[in-house]
């Protein structure tokens, strides 16, 4: 077991997590997965220079029209919940502390990429 030190503020982490999980839950819901079916799967991968932390769902992705304005405030990708800015606040936090993400699609769902310095 290998402890890293990450310095950020714990509850904008905590914060940006909890946006990340929500959003797959929502495109559950959205997309009429039932719970045995739907799969959220994170791992953290120690990189040379960062972790990666990675979230990996099987709700079928992104339409390509969000995708490509995933970080355009008030683009939801709920029509009855959300007002759009939770992606907005992940990258506000992300950029706050020097993490980078990145947003794309697998053959399954979408998959999304922290990166944290360490």
């Amino acid at each position: 077991k290998k402890i890293f030190k990450v310095f950020a503020d714990s509850n904008r982490l905590e914060q940006l997590w909890l946006i990340l999980i929500e959003n797959t839950l929502d495109q559950f819901a959205k997309k009429g997965i039932q719970k045995q079916e739907a799969h959220l799967q994170i791992s953290i991968e120690e990189k040379e220079k960062y972790l990666e932390v990675c979230f990996q769902d099987n709700a079928g992705g992104f339409e390509e029209e969000i995708l490509e304005n995933i970080f355009t405030p008030f683009n939801t990708t709920t029509q009855h919940k959300g007002l759009g800015i939770g992606l907005i606040v992940a990258k506000q936090i992300i950029e706050k502390h020097d993490f980078k993400i990145f947003i794309s699609n697998s053959d399954i769902g979408a998959l999304v990429k922290v990166q944290i310095p360490i």
